[in-house]
């Protein structure tokens, strides 16, 4: 048993660390383009986090495909299915996400206009915002494709190939964002355009490489016809993961989105905070998503084989060790909250509201830890409504009924928001950790009891 849980570690290690460095690097992708343009405006700023709070909502849409895709992906290596049957889930899921990137492209496209307008965006930041969201925005059927491809890669344990990709994507995406914003080496200064130009040439070099390795290394036999042939069985499977277990990630990302148009009623200086500490604060949970991935990825292939006992103990074990790291960082970035704010801008303002959020931050982070590795364990055994039930209910009337309970009609303006944030956090973060040792999860995968067989 000891041998047993020290290879599950040493797993867990090889697969989770280049997560973590691929996730430190997509993290340093979107603080770049934030930096630079923190040097060519403050409203640059807060225009462009609007833009990545719809952004990173309308990316949760795919992941209800690849989060489906991922728990099946990997319960059938771990129940050691035909390359057929993966093939045909890997087929189904790309036709269904280039359907949803290909929509959502067009809708932004053509109402980007009355999405800003909706949002309460201020004509301060108006005309930044409308430039960045048709750009990044107009190309989100390249995120969809490569949301796919990395999906596949990750369920197969070949995450160092994403991280490379992604180490690539980050330089090229520097390079360009030197080149564009600022106008050198005889390129005209196209400032938040030169950012979202920058960031959308490095996402499609990225998808084009993943794509390569996928069809080329890991499945060579894929075929067109796995493209045309959607097997209307794994769109059920898929949807059946998927929904559930996506549901909770876009209740999540559309609460965040409310909040983001309370702050607008705050002032504009919260807004451009705001952008500031969310990509100050994914650096702190960044070795959490690490961890908790890396582990869904092994409980699901757990579950397959049916050593759900191994998984029970996992997820426990991740949870230790993330809730450690995320807390030691949040107090250590909270005590030096004005020296990297100074990174970013010199607003005085700023600096001062930055600072306080950060210190309520310290305590927020090790609550989302809970929810972090729980709820993705819990997803890569099948059991994907309970969160997502949670989930609405406690980011609407805390996170969001609180937030703004505490901000706007007690005054507290953004560190009462956060206070409620925090208190949202750990209340969803304790009940997923009494659902985990309750065990109601096992049983609750896709593979079958016959299909599951002794590790080897």
């Amino acid at each position: 048993m000891k041998n047993a849980s020290i290879k599950l570690e040493e797993n867990l290690f090889k697969i989770t660390w280049p997560i973590f460095v691929e996730m430190l690097l997509l993290m340093l992708l979107g603080s770049m383009d934030i930096f630079m343009l923190g040097k060519y405006s403050d409203d640059a700023v807060g225009a462009v986090g609007i833009v990545n709070q719809i952004i990173n909502m309308l990316n949760l849409l795919f992941v209800i495909i690849t989060s489906g895709t991922t728990i099946i992906c990997s319960q059938y290596i771990g129940a050691k299915k035909k390359d057929e049957d993966i093939m045909g889930l890997v087929g189904t899921s790309l036709v269904i996400n280039l359907c949803f990137g290909g929509i959502i492209s067009l809708i932004i496209l053509l109402f980007s206009k009355y999405i800003l307008q909706w949002m309460n965006v201020a004509p301060e930041f108006m005309t930044y915002s409308s430039q960045y969201i048709k750009i990044v925005g107009g190309f989100m059927i390249v995120q969809a494709i490569t949301t796919t491809f990395t999906s596949v890669i990750r369920a197969f344990g070949f995450t160092s190939i994403c991280m490379y990709t992604t180490f690539v994507m980050n330089i090229f995406n520097i390079i360009l964002n030197y080149i564009l914003i600022f106008g050198k080496f005889g390129a005209p200064s196209l400032g938040v355009q030169g950012s979202a130009t920058a960031t959308t040439i490095s996402k499609v070099f990225g998808t084009i490489f993943l794509g390569y390795y996928l069809f080329k290394r890991i499945l060579p036999n894929f075929s067109s016809k796995y493209l045309r042939k959607i097997d209307k069985k794994e769109v059920k499977n898929i949807l059946h993961m998927g929904v559930p277990s996506a549901g909770e990630n876009i209740s999540y990302s559309v609460a965040k989105l409310v909040t983001t148009v309370i702050l607008t009623h705050i002032s504009i200086a919260a807004v451009t905070t705001n952008s500031y500490i969310n990509n100050i604060c994914i650096f702190i949970f960044v070795f959490s998503v690490a961890i908790a991935q890396g582990s869904s990825i092994l409980v699901g292939r757990l579950v397959g084989r049916g050593k759900t006992e191994d998984a029970y103990h996992l997820c426990f074990s991740s949870l230790k060790k993330a809730f450690v790291v995320s807390t030691i960082l949040g107090i250590l970035v909270a005590a030096l909250g004005r020296n990297i704010f100074g990174i970013f801008t010199s607003n005085e303002e700023i600096l001062a509201l930055g600072a306080a959020v950060l210190f309520v931050n310290a305590f927020l982070e090790p609550g989302r830890t809970f929810n972090l590795v729980i709820i993705n364990c819990l997803r890569a055994c099948g059991d994907v409504r309970f969160p997502v039930f949670v989930g609405v209910c406690s980011m609407w009337t805390i996170g969001v009924g609180l937030a703004y309970v505490f901000s706007i009609t007690f005054n507290l303006g953004m560190p009462g928001m956060w206070i409620a944030l925090a208190m949202d956090e750990w209340v969803r973060g304790l009940i997923m950790y009494f659902r985990w040792r309750s065990k109601k999860w096992n049983g609750k995968a896709i593979v079958s009891k016959e299909e599951k067989i002794a590790s080897v």
